[in-house]
């Protein structure tokens, strides 16, 4: 996996072989309206695309240059003009090659944006999930390559008092 995951409220979630894919299902069962209401309709689609759109700017706006941008799934409702009823931002989760650190903090970065909104979906927290996971691994890799550093200059490190006891004994 290379590590692209998206962000949404999902409904219902496809997963594919590089990248989940997040779509939403249509805002009739979930707005609880009829299509025939005419205002109604437009007033609750209305506030269905402001809710999807804040949610999607959420997660650009915490993730920075880790997230790409926000696609959105749209009905025509029936004043003629299209509204968001779904969405998804992109986001890389994928690790930092031979650089546990910069994992870390991306990866921290992900998982602000993953749960920036008000309300994160489990799209959401699975991408945050992802995150951890990788961030732990990360925390892991750093922490031996921390150890190894300490056990080289342990090894070849020479104490003051090893040098002063080799000069009194040359001096003796």
């Amino acid at each position: 996996m290379n590590g692209i995951q998206a962000f949404s409220r999902p409904h219902h979630v496809t997963h594919g072989a590089t990248r989940h894919q997040v779509r939403m299902a249509p805002p009739k069962r979930e707005l609880g309206i009829r299509l025939n209401g005419g205002d109604k309709v437009v007033r609750a689609l209305q506030v269905r695309d402001r809710e999807v759109r804040a949610h999607e700017a959420a997660h650009q706006s915490a993730g920075g240059s880790v997230t790409g941008g926000a696609k959105f799934t749209f009905v025509v409702g029936p004043d003629g003009r299209r509204y968001a009823v779904g969405g998804e931002v992109s986001a890389d989760a994928s690790a930092i090659p031979g650089n546990p650190e910069a994992t870390i903090q991306k990866m921290h970065t992900v998982i602000r944006a993953a749960l920036a909104p008000a309300k994160p979906s489990s799209q959401d927290q699975a991408v945050a999930a992802t995150a951890r996971a990788t961030a732990a691994s990360a925390q892991q890799l750093s922490a031996e390559r921390a150890e190894e550093r300490r056990g080289d200059r342990e090894g070849t490190n020479i104490s003051k008092s090893d040098i002063v006891g080799t000069v009194l004994d040359v001096l003796a």
